[in-house]
């Protein structure tokens, strides 16, 4: 079988259609999980769709077994509360990891130039992921995907399953106190004049300094050039007011992380799966955090006349 994965874009605030609409409407159980001589290893368990009876993962043997529809009822409180919407469901290797992005909000932080406020929430029945959540938002023009803050939601299977209108009402918290400074920083980084020159310079700065001579210095070079290359060419980018400022740059880093950057495939995953792992929270989600949080720095520091309207 191969290893599936899946991103399903809707709009809806009918959970449960959701569930069913994206493959999630299953339940999961657990089983021994035997050596080749049949012995029974005594602190492992494997998990397994009831329906299909197929393998998703192998988990502790004390680990609470989390099922799609609790999931889910954790997105019914979430929308019951804000009266978001569904935009999108995440399927991966073939259901063993499962997620559901919500649209909470839309700005335009320059006219005409909307970007989605969404939050992203995953779970896995593998050991992969407890239950994530993430404030994200997302540039319509170009589709690129920015984590808005740099915390991460995380509670353990073992901690919620008895509790889980609490869990959500804390994930819509946390959602609220992440999002209360973004658009001062948005706005921010649409007002600070920077050029060219000083863009380039500022996503070099993002990397290490690599010895002379080396693959790293070529590899530094590739990454400047198609970065100076998305200044120019990039989308969105001749939208008005928007060209030489901070909101230039952190687009150009955004697309170049979520469509350009390199990427490795490895332990049986699909290129798509790792890609959009590494943009919500691995190192291109690491490589966008540095890009913002340095670039609100120089809008509040850099001497230089920042304003463009």
């Amino acid at each position: 079988m191969s290893n599936e994965t899946k991103f399903l874009e809707m709009d809806t605030a009918r959970v449960y259609d959701a569930m069913g609409e994206s493959g999630h409407d299953f339940e999961v159980e657990m089983q021994p999980l035997l050596l080749p001589c049949g012995k029974e290893i005594w602190d492992k368990k494997a998990t397994v769709r009831k329906d299909t009876g197929q393998y998703l993962g192998t988990v502790g043997s004390g680990y609470n077994l989390l099922q799609p529809i609790q999931f889910y009822e954790m997105a019914h409180q979430l929308i019951e509360a804000t009266g978001g919407r569904i935009n999108k469901t995440v399927t991966m290797s073939n259901g063993a990891v499962i997620g559901i992005s919500f649209n909470l909000a839309t700005r335009e932080y320059v006219d005409g130039d909307p970007v989605e406020l969404n939050f992203l929430m995953m779970t896995s029945f593998n050991m992969r992921y407890s239950i994530l959540g993430r404030a994200l938002s997302n540039r319509l023009f170009c589709l690129n995907q920015l984590p808005s803050s740099t915390s991460l939601f995380n509670i353990k299977h073992t901690r919620y399953l008895d509790h889980r209108l609490d869990t959500a009402m804390k994930m819509l918290g946390y959602y609220g106190k992440e999002m209360k400074g973004f658009d001062s920083k948005m706005n921010l980084l649409t007002q600070y004049r920077m050029p060219e020159a000083r863009q380039i310079e500022w996503f070099t700065n993002l990397f290490p300094k690599p010895k002379a001579e080396t693959r790293a210095v070529a590899r530094l070079d590739n990454q400047t050039d198609k970065f100076a290359e998305l200044l120019v060419t990039g989308l969105g980018t001749d939208h008005p007011n928007v060209k030489g400022t901070g909101y230039h740059a952190l687009n150009a880093l955004t697309e170049f992380c979520n469509h350009h950057r390199s990427t490795r495939v490895s332990d049986g995953k699909t290129e798509e799966e790792v890609r959009f792992e590494a943009i919500t929270f691995g190192s291109a989600d690491t490589l966008m955090q540095k890009g913002f949080t340095s670039l609100l720095q120089l809008a509040k520091t850099d001497p230089q006349d920042r304003y463009v309207r």
